[in-house]
């Protein structure tokens, strides 16, 4: 739009809000009391602001076309901090509850004049960065098929939770499925094993299991389920003629018709 105010952040405390407009980051007020304040001026384009939960950060992506960089921005001091910087793409961020690490996910750079055709891979990797040093490690990384390419749901899945476990998509058994993986790394844990696909995900209030749509035992319609972090068996919360979507902690969207 021509205000270019998309992607609103509002900070933990209700008081302000954060949002990209014309290549970088800005920060107002939410009572309007203070000026608008533009919090950084650097290259390339800045978006995807988010708040720690401390509500101290806010974690963006810094993107410069062919590769990307995630960076933390500290509000008291502005400095900036970027999170193991390569000539990779990098975006995604997610912050742990405890506001000391981000979670994201690396593509590697553009390849110019790569042909469209044939089809390639698009292998990914889940990286942590520590939101103060900057140091960074891979927790997973796929492999070269082209079931190993970044799914089309992996940025909306990806979820930091209260269980020393992240949650994240792949689509390696050729469904679009939901894995664990502790927060020091090791091997990944599927949390929704089956013939069907995941769509939308977030977490609980207690950030302790996982709350999804998809098609498990009813191909023709999209039902809310609940697996936790750490894993066990997927719980069904809402079954029959209606399409359920978009789960909240509290509450989600659905939407009924008749089969």
């Amino acid at each position: 739009n021509e205000e270019e105010c998309e992607d609103l952040q509002v900070s933990p405390d209700g008081k302000n809000v954060v949002w990209p407009a014309k290549k970088h980051l800005w920060l107002a007020q939410i009572d309007g009391k203070k000026k608008t304040q533009q919090l950084e001026d650097l290259l390339g384009e800045s978006d995807t602001p988010r708040w720690s939960p401390d509500g101290k950060r806010i974690a963006f992506r810094s993107n410069r076309k062919d590769h990307s960089f995630i960076a933390v921005l500290e509000l008291a001091t502005k400095k900036i901090t970027y999170l193991a910087p390569t000539t990779n793409r990098d975006a995604g961020p997610v912050w742990s509850p405890d506001s000391k690490h981000v979670v994201f996910i690396r593509q590697p750079g553009i390849e110019l004049k790569r042909p469209l055709i044939p089809e390639f891979p698009r292998p990914w990797s889940l990286w942590i960065g520590d939101a103060q040093s900057g140091e960074g490690r891979e927790l997973f990384h796929t492999g070269n098929g082209m079931e190993d390419s970044l799914p089309l749901f992996a940025f909306s899945s990806l979820q930091f939770t209260n269980a020393g476990r992240i949650i994240f998509a792949s689509e390696k058994d050729g469904r679009n499925h939901l894995y664990s993986i502790a927060v020091e790394g090791g091997a990944p844990q599927l949390l929704t094993p089956g013939d069907f696909d995941v769509e939308d995900v977030a977490l609980s209030a207690d950030k302790r299991s996982v709350l999804y749509s998809s098609n498990q035992n009813d191909v023709d319609r999209r039902h809310i389920w609940r697996v936790n972090a750490t894993g066990g068996e997927p719980q069904a919360l809402m079954r029959g003629e209606t399409i359920e979507w978009s789960p909240r902690p509290a509450k989600w969207c659905l939407k009924a018709r008749t089969a």
